[in-house]
């Protein structure tokens, strides 16, 4: 029960647009997987965590987001996650380049990573590392 418990909470880090990140913290907290500072209480239980929820995941990928982009791939660890994005659409160099620009801006890294994740207080308690790579086809 516990297990299914914990699965659903860090399931939560898979989407976190349907939640605020006081609740994926709350989450975490309630089956006792971070204490009252956010940080791992048992670390080989949060280890299997991770495990279960990047196998049960990465099952439905690649998995389409939109018409033009594609999940690929995704591994979470309790210290490192990295999904892999694929843009389906043929790019020239230039749109190449506007996009890098684009997703390097200090806009998008602020509302990717400053508004959306590191509200989360148990990546900055636990020096948690999130990496988004994308690439196109022709990677």
């Amino acid at each position: 029960m516990i297990k299914k418990a914990m699965l659903l909470s860090l399931s939560l880090l898979l989407a976190p647009m349907a939640f605020a990140a006081s609740e994926l913290d709350e989450a975490l907290q309630s089956v006792g997987l971070l204490n009252s500072n956010y940080e791992y209480t048992h670390k080989e239980l949060v280890s299997e965590v991770f495990r279960l929820v990047t196998n049960d995941y990465s099952q439905s990928l690649p998995m389409d987001i939109n018409n033009y982009t594609r999940n690929q791939s995704m591994m979470l660890t309790p210290h490192y996650g990295n999904v892999s994005v694929l843009y389906t659409l043929p790019l020239t160099p230039e749109e190449r380049d506007f996009l890098t620009d684009e997703l390097s801006s200090n806009e998008i890294l602020k509302e990717s990573c400053l508004d959306y994740y590191l509200s989360n207080k148990f990546m900055l308690a636990n020096h948690y590392t999130l990496v988004y790579s994308y690439s196109d086809q022709n990677h």
